[in-house]
């Protein structure tokens, strides 16, 4: 299900930090949270796997090429009408995700090394 009041939020929250008008702390206070649309618990989650959570910074000064690619995505994604399709990790994958990681990846978190992630291919 589709959360627009929550993905709506969740826009304007990445649009601030692209401009480095919000930090990574600010971003994960503000974060919508929505138990009919798992696309925002995920997206969050993967966000936070681009910077340090030890201090507070203005992202869009820190990060890469890539890492901004990875943001429009989601943000293209929150705009749009798309199912978010959930991949179930098993105890092993997620064990798996975890070491590449370096913590733990959500159970119903679609894995984000697709180069499409967040959006179904």
């Amino acid at each position: 299900m589709i959360d627009r009041h929550a993905r709506n939020k969740a826009l304007e929250l990445i649009a601030r930090l692209s401009t480095s008008e919000l930090t990574n702390w600010e971003l994960e206070d503000r974060w919508p949270k929505s138990k009919e649309d798992p696309a925002l618990g995920c997206i969050l989650h993967w966000l936070w796997t681009l910077y340090d959570d030890d201090e507070s910074i203005r992202m869009r000064e820190v990060l890469k090429e890539h890492q901004l690619a990875i943001l429009e995505r989601c943000r293209r994604f929150l705009e749009s009408e798309e199912e978010f399709r959930v991949k179930r990790l098993n105890a092993e994958e997620a064990q798996n995700e975890q070491k590449k990681w370096g913590t733990e990846w959500p159970l119903g978190c679609t894995l984000p090394d697709d180069d499409h992630w967040p959006f179904s291919v």
